[in-house]
Parts: C-alpha cells; sequence; structure tokens
C-alpha cells in the first residue's frame, strides 16, 4: 500500500485586530478631512453670497439709481432679502451658512446702506481666500 503524505494544516483564525484598526483609522482620517472642509466651504459660500450680492445691489443700482436703505443682519428673511425678491431680482436669501442655524454667532452678514453707497461686513473662518482674513473685519465699501 502506498503512503501518502498528508499535511494538515490549521486554518488560520482570521485576526479581527487589524481589520477593527484598518477601519478605525478610516474613519478617523475621513472624519478629519471632514472637519478640516467645513470652514473652508462655507468661506467659499459667503465670498460667493458676497460677489453675487455685489452684483445685484449693482443691478438694482441701475434701475433704480439707489441701493435698497437698510441696516442690519441679513438673516433671509430682513428687509433687504425681501426686496430684491420683491424686485425679482433674486429668489434665493442671502445669510450666513454658519449663522443662519445660530442666531447668537458672530458668523453674520452686516449690511448698511444709505441709498447712495453701502457697506457689507462679514466673517470668515479661514485665510483660505484671497483678499479675505479669518475673523469678521472683513468688509465690502461701494460708492457711487
Amino acid at each position: 500500500m502506498e503512503e501518502q503524505n498528508v499535511v494538515f494544516r490549521r486554518k488560520r483564525k482570521p485576526n479581527y485586530v487589524i481589520e477593527i484598526s484598518t477601519i478605525l483609522l478610516l474613519c478617523l482620517l475621513g472624519y478629519m478631512v471632514f472637519t478640516f472642509s467645513l470652514p473652508i466651504f462655507r468661506d467659499w459660500q459667503r465670498t460667493t453670497d458676497m460677489t453675487a450680492l455685489q452684483q445685484l445691489l449693482g443691478k438694482d443700482f441701475e434701475a433704480y439709481r439707489s441701493y435698497p436703505e437698510f441696516t442690519g443682519i441679513l438673516d433671509g428673511e430682513d428687509a433687504l432679502n425681501r426686496e430684491l425678491r420683491t424686485k425679482g431680482l433674486f429668489s434665493g436669501s442671502f445669510s450666513d451658512p454658519k449663522g443662519k442655524y445660530d442666531k447668537k454667532s458672530n458668523f453674520q452678514y452686516y449690511y448698511s446702506s444709505n441709498g447712495s453707497s453701502y457697506l457689507i461686513n462679514f466673517c470668515l473662518e479661514t485665510s483660505w481666500f484671497k483678499g479675505g482674513h479669518e475673523g469678521c473685519n472683513n468688509q465690502i465699501l461701494f460708492s457711487q
């Protein structure tokens, strides 16, 4: 009778520690990327809002020969937003992406106009965008 060499190999137990560590590491990496990019995204939204608001105010001035007179925080339901919607210039609203959820936040858009000029103050969380500074000392002043 022929003798067969049979090698019995033990089944390897799965190493759950490595798998769990890998999953946790990927979760941590995702969290870090997400939390780092949120302030940049909100600042991008703010700079986009400021550009759009300046363009709308320019169109309003061309049509009515004055800027909307209002002084206060832009929260989406303020007099400036309502006036721009009523005139058909804009269907959305201008309000800070962080401030609209937290009314006590310093992150608000502030608008002031006497009809012939306007001033807009706004905050940025980073200095990522050219011309912007971290903090609430960002201003747009325009006068005719």
